[in-house]
């Protein structure tokens, strides 16, 4: 019996050895459930984090290629009908682009203070004149333009034709400024002075500022001479002036809006 009870006394120590194993064991699972609980709340801040980068790289991307690469425009207007008709949208392709004749171009036009779509029809160092008929003539050929709505009835006043297209580095034409200055009358960005000594030029974003002299100034920049396809309802270079490389945000080169006449701009 004395063996029996001492066996039974070592069973209860033993299962007293186990049970303080055991709350101890509980007293693991009480931290463990802690760590759970703060490795859940720093999986919910990294998968936070995740996302938020995610949109931000997303954003950023979307600013690139908006900036540099393409953008979307919706057609404001009837000056480019038939090609395009008010309330269609094209995609704008801005990377290293060129101006071409014929392409049609969205121009952050100075004068008119917002964007304008237009073609254009004679790049820098080209002479532009018209016909009897008002056809275009682009260094002495007929232009083919297909394209266009009708004839035009008007070259616009702003201009003595035949015209040179200005290209950075020609010798520049007096004309052109007082067209230029022409354009911005009311706003002296422009003023054309007679000195003792000369002519002198002051705010003209085609030639640099001081004395102009016949056959030496030369044009600091490129400009382009466009047209509206609907010649006879639309405000471009015979009247806006010319464009200046700069005011060039890229080529419409494709619609998307509406669908039933989805494709490439021509």
């Amino acid at each position: 019996m004395e063996n029996e009870n001492r066996e039974i006394l070592n069973t209860e120590e033993e299962f007293n050895e186990e049970f303080d194993e055991l709350s101890f064991d509980y007293a693991d699972v009480g931290n463990s459930s802690d760590e759970i609980e703060e490795a859940n709340i720093k999986n919910w801040a990294r998968e936070l984090y995740e996302w938020i980068s995610s949109i931000a790289v997303a954003v950023v991307l979307a600013l690139v290629v908006n900036t540099f690469l393409f953008t979307l425009v919706q057609v404001d207007g009837r000056s480019m009908e038939p090609t395009l008709n008010h309330g269609e949208r094209l995609v704008v392709r801005k990377i290293a682009y060129e101006p071409k004749t014929r392409d049609v171009v969205i121009i952050k036009s100075g004068v008119l203070d917002k964007y304008i779509v237009k073609r254009v029809i004679a790049l820098p160092g080209d002479e532009v004149s018209f016909d009897n008929g008002l056809n275009v003539i682009v260094n002495g050929e007929v232009l083919e333009e297909p394209y266009i709505a009708s004839l035009q009835v008007s070259t616009g006043g702003l201009y003595e034709f035949p015209l040179t297209v200005p290209k950075r580095g020609e010798v520049a034409s007096l004309d052109v400024i007082y067209a230029e200055m022409q354009l911005n009358f009311g706003t002296n960005s422009v003023q054309i002075t007679q000195g003792a000594d000369g002519i002198y030029v002051e705010g003209s974003s085609l030639v640099e500022e001081g004395k102009f002299t016949e056959g030496k100034t030369t044009y600091k920049q490129d400009c382009y001479f466009v047209m509206g396809d609907n010649r006879n309802n639309s405000s471009d270079s015979r009247t806006l002036g010319l464009i200046p490389d700069e005011e060039i945000m890229g080529e419409a080169v494709f619609r998307f809006m509406p669908f039933d006449k989805i494709g490439i701009i021509k």
